[in-house]
Order: C-alpha cells, then sequence, then structure tokens
C-alpha cells in the first residue's frame, strides 16, 4: 500500500470511527432502542385483549414509529398523538403514515418531552387515554459521563437526603421519571400507562404507586426477552397501569411473557420493601419483625490500593507493589464477599487499614500511636483525598464508614450481598484479630463464638430461608442488603427450631463449642 493510499484508508477509517462513536453515543444520551413492529403489534393486540379501549392514544417518545403504525392497525379511527425529539425520525415516520393514507388521524410533534405541558395537554383529551411506548432506557448518571443533556433538571426524584443521596441513591433511569411524570399528570384523568422498560423500573413504579396511593387499579409487567427484541442484557417487561380515579392498588401481578395468562407471582410491600412473592411471604410472615441485634455492613473505604495490603512472609505489600512497614495497630485481617460467598473464612491473605473505631472518629492520634502508619498514610495523603464519594468531605484524613464497635467482635455471623445465594457462615478471628468485612458484605456481631452458632444454626432453618427469599429480588445488583436481612426477627425462628435440629446443625461444622451455652442462648431469645 502507497503512503497515499495509507493516508486515504487512516482518513476514512477515522471517519468510520467517529460516526460510530457519534452513534454510540446518541444510542446511549437517548437510550434509542427502536421497538421493533412485531413486538409492538404484540403489545397492542395484548391490550386490546384486555378490555382497553382508548379514545385517544399517544406515544410520548414515539421515534421511527411501530407503536403508532400498530395503533392504526389494532386501533382504527383512534386519534393518534406521536412525539419526538428527533426531526429525521419524524420525517421517516409521517412518510409511512402518508403512505397508509391515515395522515387524518395521527398527530406528529417535534418535541423533547421534559419540555412539554403534560398537564395542559391530557387536560384537553377525551378520555381513556392511551399513553403507549418504548421510554429512553439510561440512568441519570450516565448521562452525566457522557456529557448527555436528554434529562430532567430535577434528579433527585425520590427525595433522598443525606448519606443516600451523596453514595448515589438517587441516581435514577430517564423513564422512571417520564413515567412518574405522566402519572402524576393521569392522576385527574382515565386511561392506561402501558411501556416497556427494565424491570428495576417497573419496580420503582410500583413502590411509588403504593406509597403515595396513585389511582393505580391494576399494576401488571409481562417479562419480555430483551436479547431477542433490542440486543439488550437487561431484564425488561411492558408496565402496564391502569388509572382510574378511587382506590389504589396493593400489589403487582408478575406474568412470565406477553403471551401468558397465568401470573407467575404476585408482589406486594412492607415496610418501603418489595415483597417478591406475597404467597410465600404470608406463610413465613410471623417471622417478620425487629430483631433486638441489627445487621450491619462492612467497611467503606474506596482506596485498596493504600489501604488494602498483602501480607507475604512478614512483609505487607500494598496495591502499587511497594513494600509497606507499619505496625499492626491498625491492621485487621480482611475478607471480601467472595470469601464469604465460599466459605473460605478460616485464613486470608488480605488486611486491611481501620484508622478508625467510629465514624468520624479523630485520626490525628495515630501520629503516637502508631508513627509509621501515620508516616505511611500521610505519604498517600493526595491519593486519599482523591476518593470520588462525597461522604469523605469534611471528615478527618484518612477516614472510613461502616465501622463502628461491631465491626471488631471476634465472633460474627457474615454473608455476601453480591452473590445470588444465602451462604450465612460463622467468621472468628484469624490470627489472634478480628475480622473486618468489605462494604460488599454484611455481618451480624456476636459475644461469643456460641452465639454465632447459634445464630447460624437459626438463619439456615428452611423456614428463615423460605422468608427471605419470598423478599429478596435476585436479579438485582445486590441483592442482600441490611435492609433485606433487617425483616427477619432471629428470635422467632425458634418457634420452629428445637435444640435437637440446632445441635445437630452446629455439629455439621465440626468445630468446639459448649452446649451449655448453646441452651442458654436457646432459652434467651426463645419465642413462645
Amino acid at each position: 500500500m502507497t503512503i497515499r493510499l495509507q493516508e486515504r484508508f487512516l482518513t476514512r477509517y477515522s471517519f468510520i470511527l467517529d460516526v460510530k462513536s457519534r452513534k454510540h453515543k446518541h444510542i446511549k444520551e437517548y437510550g434509542d432502542f427502536q421497538t421493533p413492529l412485531t413486538l409492538a403489534e404484540s403489545i397492542l393486540t395484548k391490550l386490546k385483549s384486555e378490555g382497553i379501549s382508548p379514545s385517544v392514544i399517544i406515544e410520548p417518545t414515539c421515534g421511527t414509529g411501530s407503536f403508532i403504525l400498530s395503533a392504526l392497525k389494532t386501533f382504527p379511527n383512534t386519534q393518534i398523538y406521536g412525539l419526538d425529539i428527533n426531526p429525521s425520525y419524524l420525517n421517516e415516520l409521517n412518510t409511512k403514515v402518508i403512505g397508509l393514507k391515515q395522515q387524518e388521524l395521527v398527530n406528529l410533534s417535534n418535541t423533547d418531552f421534559f419540555l412539554k405541558d403534560w398537564n395542559k395537554f391530557i387536560s384537553q383529551l377525551q378520555t381513556p387515554i392511551l399513553i403507549v411506548g418504548n421510554l429512553p432506557w439510561i440512568t441519570s448518571s450516565t448521562q452525566g459521563l457522557i456529557n448527555g443533556t436528554n434529562l430532567p433538571k430535577k434528579s433527585n426524584i425520590h427525595g433522598f437526603t443525606g448519606l443516600d443521596s451523596l453514595t448515589g441513591k438517587s441516581n435514577f433511569d430517564i423513564s422512571e421519571w417520564m413515567i412518574l411524570t405522566l402519572l402524576k399528570v393521569m392522576n385527574e384523568s382515565s386511561g392506561t400507562l402501558a411501556f416497556l422498560c427494565k424491570v428495576s423500573v417497573a419496580r420503582k413504579i410500583f413502590k411509588f404507586i403504593y406509597k403515595h396511593k396513585s389511582p393505580v387499579t391494576r399494576c401488571t409487567i409481562h417479562m419480555i426477552n430483551a436479547l431477542s427484541h433490542f440486543n439488550a442484557s437487561v431484564d425488561a417487561c411492558l408496565l402496564t397501569l391502569d388509572i382510574q380515579a378511587g382506590s389504589s392498588t396493593q400489589t403487582m401481578t408478575v406474568y412470565p411473557s406477553l403471551e401468558a395468562t397465568s401470573s407467575s407471582s404476585s408482589l406486594g410491600i412492607i415496610e418501603d420493601l418489595i415483597v417478591n412473592n406475597l404467597e410465600a411471604f404470608r406463610e413465613t410472615e410471623s417471622l417478620h419483625g425487629k430483631f433486638v441485634i441489627p445487621w450491619r455492613s462492612g467497611i467503606k473505604h474506596d482506596a485498596s490500593q493504600i489501604m488494602i495490603l498483602t501480607k507475604e512472609g512478614d512483609s505487607y505489600i500494598n496495591g502499587q507493589n511497594n513494600k509497606v512497614e507499619i505496625e499492626d495497630t491498625f491492621l485487621y485481617p480482611l475478607l471480601k464477599s467472595t470469601d464469604l460467598a465460599h466459605n473460605n473464612v478460616n485464613e486470608t491473605h488480605r488486611w486491611l487499614i481501620v484508622p478508625q473505631k467510629t465514624v468520624g472518629e479523630d485520626t490525628t492520634t495515630i501520629k503516637t500511636t502508631a508513627p509509621k502508619t501515620w508516616e505511611y498514610l500521610d505519604a498517600n495523603r493526595i491519593m486519599m483525598g482523591h476518593r470520588g464519594s462525597s461522604i469523605y468531605k469534611g471528615k478527618p484524613p484518612f477516614s472510613v464508614f461502616g465501622v463502628g464497635p461491631y465491626s471488631f467482635t471476634n465472633w460474627k455471623i457474615g454473608i455476601s450481598g453480591l452473590h445470588k445465594k444465602l451462604g450465612f457462615t460463622v467468621i472468628g478471628p484469624i490470627q489472634n484479630k478480628p475480622v473486618v468485612l468489605d462494604d460488599t458484605s454484611y455481618l451480624l456481631p456476636t459475644s461469643t463464638k456460641e452465639e454465632a452458632l447459634f445464630f447460624y444454626s437459626l438463619l439456615n432453618h428452611p423456614v428463615a430461608l423460605k422468608f427471605l427469599n419470598s423478599i429478596i429480588y435476585w436479579k438485582a445488583k445486590r441483592p442482600i442488603s441490611v435492609k433485606v436481612l433487617s425483616q427477619l426477627n432471629i428470635s422467632k425462628i425458634t418457634e420452629r427450631a428445637n435444640l435437637d435440629y440446632i445441635y445437630k446443625t452446629i455439629s455439621d461444622l465440626n468445630t468446639e463449642y459448649k452446649q451449655e451455652l448453646i441452651r442458654k442462648y436457646y432459652h434467651h431469645y426463645w419465642v413462645e
């Protein structure tokens, strides 16, 4: 290849990459997954079979018009409104509508959803109204990463404050905001909202409906194969909300597919937490309640290269592969969620520097109690100061979170928050020091080994596992949380677990213990 041909090739290749990059950014910014016509037709046919007969149909982000074209077939002679921010999509759709000679039924508008006066628009339409479509599949945080502008001005839609807001709970899906906007403006009207969305979004909408007693008389989701339809690896569904002034539904019915006529489960709410299987929950509801000892999260530090050391012989190596010489005063054996999930809890090569015993504790005392540790941390002060989370702002240098007296108990129950199983494990000291956990793990502190063994046997009782499985959403990124674990009153498991069961469960661990202490704990926590 000549130099000139090489230049032409590189110029052409760079252009292709730039086009692909811009197209990729557009898809990410606008969550631009166009709905296949066959899927749109199936959805509208499904809605019609359920008795939905709208006076007006609206598609608020119509794109190239799959739902509008399907609506023209399924609901003939119904007035249809299509809105979209992309004028080229509207031009393409308008050509198709003209070709069908049905332009008198379709009103297309180049409109930004977030600037639209939806209250005024909806109030002028005849009811019942069907608002249907496929809204952007993108979160507000992703918009920030790509410098996108396709989002509303307000981002904290659920009003999170304090630590929840700072640690990212205020992040939301754009489609979630849009559906909630339409739900609110439909409060004074009647009709149906039907949207393709992520299952996680549908669950949040259901929680909103329950909390605010929105006039939704029926709430359902039909699972959709997003990989097949959109080449997207995400749990997706058709969310359908029937709106009518009056009572507000307390359940969400789940169907395994769009074609299914029998539901696979029903969802409910307890203490702001979604119950994933109401039937199983009701069978074990007696276990629901607050336990006297709270579950805790592991330690959050966001500086693994500095704070986590690997022990090699008598030396410690940090994440930058540098040898570290410090006192063992603030060093503790560390177990991560993977260790807990695989029950590898008797030894570890990881050690964590924990400079505080409680959140917010002054760290300057380390200068005198462990000068080498202070020198090491101080040498890495700049890197520690670059930790992204806002929770460290205004706190003592080298601060951590999720730390308290409970972190340093010699015995505890641990469980991974990330893995898709209920794997409780008994954790004891390593090299005569209490073990600490990372922030993707959860722990129940105990005063003795026997108390930890006692709780272990109760938590692994079939009725306890059934209760927890009824409220855990296993497809979540972090299915197990403090909030989930805190729904179980461990004391009440003694109603189903006698001493023989407890002794048998503990004996399977092949560990020494004092049986009289187990008996003591059983009678202490026993519930009649």
